[in-house]
């Protein structure tokens, strides 16, 4: 995917992508990760955790894990999710 097709899929312009791409920016949303996430059909994880946990929690995903869900079947869930609250 180019910088232009991504920045036209989260609503923005390709320098913006440039900017993230190259680590000259200054601060970044959740929102726009979110949007990034969505166009590369991919989930986003932003915590603060040891190195320890980070290394059971890879240790535990492998070739027998569960595929993960597309964005799309997340987002279906989660939206039923708010629907039944």
């Amino acid at each position: 995917m180019t910088q232009k097709n991504l920045a036209a899929l989260i609503g923005t312009k390709q320098p913006a992508i440039a900017r993230l791409e190259s680590g000259s920016w200054k601060s970044v949303s959740i929102k726009t990760l979110k949007k990034i996430a969505e166009a590369f059909d991919c989930g986003l994880s932003v915590r603060f955790d040891s190195f320890a946990a980070l290394f059971n929690c890879l240790a535990r995903t492998g070739p027998s894990s569960k595929p993960p869900m597309t964005y799309e079947e997340e987002r279906e869930i989660s939206d039923h999710d708010d629907t039944t609250a």
